[in-house]
């Protein structure tokens, strides 16, 4: 039994439960594209050219804040 903040001995066990919550937010981030596409809200396309340009967003500021702290 692991206990919170420890890790298990099998690290491949962190993995498998890691790659299975990313699979599980895939499935539930497509759901509600695709509900939010029905309803006329957002393409599919439109959805990704905004999470395009969050991550570039994400992106600069990590320069920035790193640029900043190197000062």
């Amino acid at each position: 039994m692991v206990h919170a903040g420890e890790l298990p001995e099998n690290i491949n066990e962190v993995l498998d439960v890691l790659i299975g919550e990313i699979a599980l937010t895939r499935r539930r981030l497509e759901s509600l594209i695709e509900v939010l596409e029905e309803k006329g809200h957002i393409s599919e396309a439109e959805f990704k050219n905004k999470l395009k340009e969050k991550s570039e967003e994400e992106k600069l500021q990590t320069l920035v804040t790193s640029l900043s702290e190197k000062k």
